[in-house]
């Protein structure tokens, strides 16, 4: 369904600092009864110099978002649609902002696989496999006559491999209406299951944990998520 592998890129931003620095000479005139003499004025001047200094984002991964800023302690990534705080050694691999859905003519009564788009990975950075975020989107979510029937779809989608879950349970995540699941999947890895609207857009969740060390990162992580609809389009 989606891509655990969580590339570590390390994102900087330049900021260019100029320094000039001039020094001038004094005119000196010394004189008495008989004699004057003078001493020619000289000017020493320093060449401007340009200095680039190399300064962090501080948004781990943040070169696969060049939206990404950091306000307080939580990352805004994707155009200013999404808000998160990033644990301690987790950084993002993917990011694609969310766009207005587009349905080919005609509609459509099931889930186009194809339509289902990552925007956003990320996990930790030294054991990418270890847990996993994974914020996706239903790029014709302009066919999705509601909440429960995308919910419906999607889990048919997951679960293709035999992942189970849990009964759904009503939750608000990032501010939206959602719906939560427990899932397990075949090889064990427990992890949550969401589904969600947000500006007329259809989105979903899937947070998979295979150390159960990240369980408590995971938890945080997804209680600080903050969304703005209106940043879509």
């Amino acid at each position: 369904m989606f891509d655990r592998t969580i590339r570590v890129p390390l994102t900087i931003l330049v900021a260019l600092a100029v320094t000039l620095t001039a020094c001038g000479g004094d005119d000196d005139t010394a004189s008495d009864e008989v004699t004057t003499t003078t001493e020619d004025a000289t000017t020493t001047t320093e060449e401007a110099t340009t200095t680039t200094e190399v300064e962090s984002s501080g948004v781990p991964g943040a070169d696969a978002d060049p939206t990404a800023v950091l306000l307080g302690d939580k990352a805004i990534l994707l155009d200013g649609f999404f808000g998160l705080r990033i644990p301690a050694g987790w950084e993002i691999s993917t990011a694609v902002v969310p766009e207005p859905s587009t349905t080919p003519p005609g509609g459509e009564t099931e889930v186009d696989t194809d339509a289902i788009d990552q925007v956003l990975v990320l996990g930790p950075a030294d054991d990418p496999r270890a847990a996993t975020f994974a914020l996706l989107h239903y790029s014709h979510s302009d066919s999705v006559p509601g909440l429960p029937q995308f919910t419906d779809g999607i889990l048919g989608v997951v679960g293709a491999d035999g992942t189970t879950f849990t009964e759904g349970q009503s939750a608000r995540i990032g501010g939206q209406e959602a719906v939560l699941h427990q899932l397990e999947t075949p090889d064990g890895d427990n992890g949550l299951f969401i589904t969600l609207q947000a500006g007329g857009e259809y989105f979903f969740i899937l947070s998979i944990v295979s150390d159960d060390s990240y369980a408590a990162d995971t938890g945080d992580l997804i209680a600080s998520i903050s969304m703005v609809p209106e940043a879509i389009g």
